[in-house]
């Protein structure tokens, strides 16, 4: 996909494409019918406690929080396409364009396994954007992303990301 020229559907032009490469929506995260258990049991359990101290919403919001959770755990991540342009940085269907886009960080732990490009927009609902580097080299990348925006210097992973990680959720 290396210098190809995007456009949408509307004939905007995206730029040229200077890196490109396919990754996961999300990351898959290994887990076993033990952890699934798990999970279950503390759902239920959580449940038993609101309705025994009389607390139904609590109940109604666990049953909710944990079927929803069971449908998206389901579910396999999509590939994506993500290109670095010379106008901007395309995800999937979603188009940033440089002058939109306030900082980046880039984490890059190969001992747990993170290597992620984090997006962080200057307004809109969606502000913060994640996304896998894959096999990308991370020094290329942010080399690439400095030229045309600022990057946030000393970031770490998220503690909702460290729990989330942890726990495999």
């Amino acid at each position: 996909m290396q210098n190809a020229t995007f456009k949408n559907t509307a004939g905007k032009d995206y730029g040229r494409a200077i890196m490109s490469w396919s990754a996961p929506e999300f990351r898959e995260v290994e887990r076993g019918d033990a952890w699934a258990l798990r999970g279950a049991i503390v759902a239920i359990m959580l449940v038993i406690f609101g309705i025994f101290t009389g607390n139904l919403p609590f109940a109604f919001i666990v049953l909710l929080i944990s079927g929803l959770y069971y449908i998206n755990y389901k579910q396999k991540p999509r590939r994506i396409e993500i290109a670095l342009t010379t106008s901007g940085i395309k995800i999937g269907d979603v188009f940033c364009a440089y002058q939109n886009i306030q900082t980046f960080w880039i984490l890059y732990h190969p001992e747990i396994h993170v290597k992620r490009l984090h997006i962080n927009l200057k307004a809109g609902f969606l502000r913060n954007i994640e996304c896998e580097l894959e096999d990308q080299n991370p020094v290329e990348v942010r080399m690439l992303l400095s030229a045309h925006i600022p990057e946030s210097e000393n970031k770490t992973e998220e503690l909702t990301d460290k729990i989330s990680r942890l726990l495999r959720l």
